[in-house]
């Protein structure tokens, strides 16, 4: 099996086929990145999908702040799409680096912020997390 059917099930929302996928070939939750940097969090966080995000949160290995090129890490994503389920999940896990920009600077709370996203910064300084930066 190909890391791309990781890639695939969280880019189609497939749960199941994430659970199975992370069951029987657990290396893949860690394991490269596409032609684009992303992987496969990213791919579940750019649509929002909330209990995948959740179960790689949950699974060992997993680059919680891997940085695709100029997108960011998921959380940017999150932030910058104004995905609050997600970006909240993000925010609960402290491995999360909060300030991680992008290779053009941008923040996740920039991002947050210039997109509009009220509900991100609200939960975010809620958390307690520290978002200067």
């Amino acid at each position: 099996m190909h890391p791309s059917c990781l890639y695939f099930a969280s880019e189609e929302g497939d749960v199941e086929e994430v659970k199975e996928i992370l069951r029987n070939h657990p290396h893949f939750g860690s394991e490269g990145v596409d032609r684009f940097g992303r992987t496969a969090i990213y791919y579940a966080c750019s649509h929002d999908y909330d209990s995948i995000v959740s179960l790689f949160l949950t699974h060992p290995g997993i680059d919680v702040n891997q940085n695709s090129a100029d997108l960011g890490t998921p959380f940017m994503d999150a932030c910058q799409q104004g995905q609050i389920c997600c970006a909240m999940l993000f925010l609960k896990d402290s491995r999360v680096k909060v300030n991680e920009p992008n290779s053009t600077g941008y923040t996740p709370l920039r991002q947050a912020a210039g997109n509009g996203h009220l509900d991100i910064i609200r939960w975010w300084i809620a958390s307690g997390r520290d978002g200067s930066g």
